[in-house]
């Protein structure tokens, strides 16, 4: 099923030209069934992500704290070689430390792993607004000319804590 869903997006058609106020809000674009069924596109994902600290421990996203965004990229389609992945964010309290990451060849359905040393890192200002909702972009190009684009978003120096011990999750405020 997720290749399934990767291949119907991959195919699709865009259409930010006839939509500019909506334009990188439509996803990427308008499905394209010919397109789905005759073409073999790559594509990449972040499938996990967390936010560590230095020492590789989950960590909010606090002012002034040092962070790495570190995860298993996917690539669910068409092997892709010479991958290079560029993290940006929506506001200037994220600074961003590594923000462009080499990947290695990924074969159909095989993935990687970011850590510590391989992985994205960035500094959310001491004087960020307290749950201040960022957008995270990563931009992905490889050598043969696969190019996308993916987003999400995180609280920024949040109010609250999430605490999951043993199958307990909850909220702290």
């Amino acid at each position: 099923p997720e290749q399934i869903a990767q291949q119907v997006r991959m195919t699709c058609d865009n259409i930010d030209a006839q939509n500019p106020t909506l334009a990188g809000s439509l996803g990427r674009g308008r499905v394209n069934a010919l397109r789905a069924v005759t073409e073999n596109p790559s594509a990449v994902r972040l499938v996990e992500r967390r936010f560590t600290d230095g020492a590789g421990q989950p960590t909010p996203l606090s002012a002034g704290a040092s962070v790495r965004l570190l995860g298993r990229l996917k690539s669910f389609l068409k092997p892709v070689a010479g991958l290079t992945a560029t993290l940006s964010a929506s506001s200037a309290d994220v600074v961003i430390a590594r923000g462009t990451v080499q990947l290695p060849s990924l074969g159909t359905g095989q993935s990687v792993t970011l850590v510590p040393a391989t992985g994205f890192s960035f500094i959310v200002s001491p004087t960020a607004a307290a749950d201040q909702l960022i957008r995270f972009t990563i931009t992905y190009q490889d050598a043969s000319g696969y190019a996308d684009v993916e987003t999400f978003e995180a609280f920024v120096n949040p109010s609250w804590r999430d605490m999951t011990i043993n199958q307990v999750h909850t909220t702290l405020t």
